[in-house]
């Protein structure tokens, strides 16, 4: 009759090999984590200011066109912008098209020409670009700033011809 020698199994992990495997793991996560993180961060912030161009361009369009024969804007917060009908923004309208900027990102200056300064934290002030012609151009001109948790920046302009870019 043959035996068996007892635990001399040459299948799977020992238990140092596991541990040893679940280290380095631990060890490439925590390196790799920060990276992610600022990575995560500019590409929120050029989200941001990309979704800021479009909101001011479908404004613009949308005064062009003479839809609802109506001007139209977009209103500056510190956590959102907002796309407006009409030529005074208000806060709870049906149609408005309100982008929130979620936490990581903020609109932190908006300054505009002419009109005077703009309370980003409060939304008051001269905080609006409006669109009122076929033309195109906007009744203000100027710049909003977008700044996210890593401090980087994207700045919006806005000329007087109405032409629209990121930078």
């Amino acid at each position: 009759m043959q035996t068996r020698p007892a635990f001399t199994s040459t299948k799977g992990f020992t238990s140092i090999e596991f541990l040893i495997v679940m280290a380095a793991l631990v060890i490439t996560t925590a390196m790799v984590m920060p990276l992610a993180d600022s990575t995560l961060q500019s590409d929120d912030l050029e989200v941001a200011a990309v979704s800021a161009v479009d909101a001011l361009r479908s404004a613009q369009s949308s005064a062009m066109t003479g839809r609802n024969n109506k001007q139209w804007g977009v209103h500056f917060e510190a956590s959102s912008f907002t796309v407006f009908e009409g030529g005074t923004y208000s806060a709870g309208a049906a149609q408005n098209e309100v982008h929130d900027l979620g936490g990581r990102v903020a609109v932190t200056d908006v300054t505009l020409s002419p009109g005077g300064s703009c309370d980003v934290d409060a939304g008051t002030g001269n905080c609006e670009v409006h669109f009122a012609d076929a033309g195109g151009q906007p009744t203000e001109s100027g710049t909003v700033v977008l700044t996210n948790d890593a401090n980087e920046t994207r700045t919006v302009s806005i000329n007087v011809e109405g032409m629209i870019e990121q930078n």
